[in-house]
């Protein structure tokens, strides 16, 4: 029989004996009626319409309560079974203090033990016990905790202290130097430009502040508002959104950027190969010759390819802080640099401006922070785990490859076409994967804008009716689709994309016919195809005729 005071103590309540229930430990919680138990393995509410008031009254306060559990680990956070398993001499003498990065070990009634980091903000030590309140580096709500002789150890960040150090004046001048000029200033109304000629007086203050930002003495209130002017678009009606944020907190951003760029691309790696989006040496064109000569690889072989392209809804905007926060500190971010995140991209406030009027600032809680640097990296830190959902190379004589770049993923199944129909329901299965990744994230994957695609030679393979959901919406299935630039159709003949190409160059090809006269026609050739094959005659090793030169 499942134990009511371990739901309790995960779900963050205390129990009370008297009313036989729960007192919440924070104060966003509601009161909790308890389940009674009548006989054996017989569970009744004292009170039905109660705990469904309460719990309706919870969901309205504080969404996505329900993904929040579902999401916590079984194992996670039993507050008073805290086991000791580190002796005092382990710490060699050293005390906690603010800023400390220690382990805590927390366990379970069956003797299973886990392990969390966090970082230490608050000591109190008035009542003769170590009061602390923790950062989870996991994502998870800070808390006060009873920390124990035993239960804690410092956290061993040989590995990672290079990037917790603290900034120096050549990070801020290099940072400065290699910053684009041409952008327009926030709401501080400081010109990019006058960043570079700032005086040595206001660089070293510059570098105390971020320094002690750095070091969790909270955050400008400037650093985390930005300005929003909506750019027209060319429907009517559709707007871009463009942040403009100050012009120190862009200097700062680009200090911190580099930091966990190089943290995560070349000490953790944590971003998977198959991810061509916002990373340096990979772009779009890469991505997409890579997918073509997959696609002319597995046909050259006979097999035929089963291809989905995934449409996610506004992806960026529905990113999760808390699941962020999370996703960093499994990828054992350094824990400053966890800390700086987190306080960064927490509690944004944004406003528009709209000719001369503008609108109040309103909090973001969801979404990265649009026209910061860091951004880039944060969404690839959130998209990390969607390999781990998916197959990947050969299962079952069937070849699985993802490709994606940014927000946009392709799914790949090839598979021998003798075995086609028998294969489909591994490809289901890869995009239930997917979808399961997705929906974990809180994105919502768009159906109708997605698009299945079979690539074959084989007419008859091409011909069957191939039906894929996600959930339990059907994905629509087209003879060509586009990938990143690049119309690819189901025979592989690129028809619509030459087709593409093919007007544009007769539509300049007309402009230049109607601009260049009858002479300057003929003196384009002259001026310049001359030129060309006079200074590349000798790589032929034979001598021109003078009628060409």
């Amino acid at each position: 029989m499942i134990e009511q005071h371990d739901f309790l103590l995960e779900a963050g309540y205390t129990y009370d004996k008297k009313t036989n229930g729960a007192r919440s430990t924070t104060k966003h919680q509601f009161p909790l009626i308890l389940p009674k138990v009548v006989g054996s393995g017989t569970v009744t509410y004292v009170d039905e319409q109660a705990k469904a008031e309460a719990f309706n009254n919870y969901n309205t306060r504080s969404e996505h309560y329900i993904d929040r559990v579902e999401e916590r680990r079984a194992y996670r956070r039993i507050r008073d079974r805290v086991k000791a398993e580190l002796s005092r001499s382990s710490r060699s003498g050293q005390e906690i203090e603010r800023g400390s990065v220690v382990r805590i070990s927390v366990g379970s009634d069956e003797g299973s033990v886990c392990w969390f980091d966090a970082v230490i903000t608050h000591v109190d030590r008035s009542t003769g016990r170590t009061h602390c309140r923790v950062d989870w580096l996991n994502g998870d709500e800070p808390e006060w905790l009873v920390l124990e002789e035993e239960c804690w150890t410092f956290v061993d960040n040989s590995v990672r202290e290079e990037y917790d150090k603290v900034f120096s004046m050549g990070e801020v001048t290099f940072t400065l130097r290699t910053m684009s000029l041409n952008k327009a200033g926030g709401s501080d109304g400081i010109p990019m430009q006058c960043l570079q000629h700032l005086p040595d007086e206001a660089l070293e203050l510059f570098l105390d502040i971020m320094n002690k930002t750095w070091l969790g003495h909270g955050m400008p209130r400037q650093w985390t508002s930005s300005r929003l002017c909506p750019i027209p678009k060319s429907k009517p009606g559709a707007f871009r959104p463009i942040a403009l944020t100050n012009a120190m907190a862009r200097v700062a951003d680009k200090l911190v950027t580099r930091r966990i760029t190089h943290y995560l691309e070349s000490c953790s790696r944590s971003i998977q190969p198959e991810q061509s989006g916002f990373r340096r040496g990979m772009s779009a064109e890469q991505q997409t010759c890579a997918f073509a000569q997959y696609l002319e690889d597995e046909i050259q072989k006979d097999r035929a390819v089963v291809t989905i392209f995934l449409d996610a809804t506004s992806a960026y905007d529905f990113v999760r802080h808390d699941i962020l926060l999370s996703r960093l500190g499994g990828v054992a971010v350094p824990p400053r640099l966890w800390c700086w995140l987190r306080n960064f991209i927490k509690n944004r406030a944004v406003h528009t401006l709209w000719g001369s009027s503008q609108s109040k600032k309103r909090i973001i809680r969801r979404g990265v922070p649009q026209g910061c640097s860091c951004s880039p990296m944060l969404w690839l830190a959130y998209m990390s785990p969607l390999i781990s959902y998916l197959w990947d190379g050969d299962v079952e004589d069937v070849v699985f490859r993802t490709f994606c770049l940014a927000d946009d993923v392709c799914i790949t199944m090839s598979v021998k076409t003798s075995v086609f129909d028998d294969k489909l329901s591994l490809m289901q299965k890869q995009l239930d994967g997917a979808a399961d990744f997705f929906t974990s994230s809180s994105i919502k994957l768009n159906a109708n804008k997605s698009a299945l695609v079979v690539f074959s030679t084989n007419c008859s393979i091409r011909r069957k009716n191939v039906q894929l959901f996600i959930g339990t919406d059907p994905v629509p299935r087209t003879v060509d689709q586009r990938m990143l630039g690049l119309y690819v159709d189901e025979g592989l003949t690129y028809a619509k994309h030459c087709d593409m190409w093919q007007k544009r160059v007769y539509a300049r090809l007309k402009i230049m016919g109607n601009e260049l006269r009858k002479h300057e026609a003929v003196s384009g050739p002259v001026h310049y195809v001359q030129r060309i094959i006079c200074f590349t005659w000798i790589l032929w090793g034979c001598e021109l005729e003078e009628k060409f030169i």
